[in-house]
């Protein structure tokens, strides 16, 4: 299973890389590839490498499936972009990154775009900020003692901006991750108030002057109206 999560991740690599990656001999490595690749979960490709193959699509399609039959998220997030005109996207937390799992584009010829699948950081940008105060202490704690946040002032401004994000409803980054882009982030708490992951909304700084408020307001309406996620009912970190 670490093999595909690091060939969904990283893209195609040789056996002799993967087996580095994740600290295994290379002879182990051949053996799991070879059982991956009689399963079509991966193929071979130029240069010696290997990537996800058919039979990965198949899962994707499976996971569709079962998005949807579970909750009219979809529709939600599509009345929300088609309202504000941007781009709107789910995601959830997954080890020290958050994954998008879904998404609606804008209609507008300039606009973000996040592909479903695409992990982002977990302390940056308005999706994964809007989460960080619903997750448990102890990942939080684990997560700030990273060498990624090195010094302990940056700790403390880090706990102060959650504690506003928690009191708010709802985080706004600014250029955090990508050049241009304004976002906010909103957590979907199930009914115990844990954690499920995040609606956001995406869009081109030169679209948002003058219109943050109202879509911060039209995101945190949307995200009251999804229904918990599946399987992330005890709002942990997979």
């Amino acid at each position: 299973m670490a093999y595909l999560i690091g060939l969904a991740r990283d893209g195609p690599m040789t056996v002799q890389e993967l087996a580095g990656r994740f600290g295994a001999p290379v002879s182990t490595a051949y053996r799991y590839v070879a059982a991956l690749r009689e399963a079509g979960m991966v193929w071979d490709l130029p240069g010696g490498r290997v990537g996800l193959g058919p039979r990965s699509v198949q899962l994707e399609l499976g996971f569709r499936k079962a998005l949807d039959e579970w909750s009219p998220c979809q529709g939600i997030m599509r009345e929300l972009a088609e309202a504000t005109g941007e781009t709107v996207a789910l995601l959830v937390p997954l080890g020290h990154e958050v994954v998008c799992v879904d998404t609606v584009e804008s209609a507008q010829p300039l606009r973000y775009s996040l592909a479903k699948g695409m992990a982002k950081p977990m302390l940056r940008g308005a999706p994964a900020k809007a989460m960080l105060p619903f997750l448990p202490p102890e990942f939080l704690e684990e997560l700030l003692g990273a060498d990624t946040v090195p010094a302990a002032a940056d700790r403390r401004e880090i706990l102060a901006e959650l504690a506003g994000i928690r009191a708010r409803g709802y985080a706004v980054s600014r250029e955090e991750v990508d050049r241009g882009v304004w976002a906010v982030g909103v957590p979907v708490l199930n009914d115990a108030g844990g954690l499920e992951g995040a609606l956001s909304l995406l869009a081109p700084l030169v679209r948002v002057e003058g219109r943050e408020t109202y879509l911060v307001n039209a995101t945190v309406e949307a995200a009251a109206q999804i229904p918990t996620l599946p399987g992330r009912g005890a709002g942990g970190v997979a």
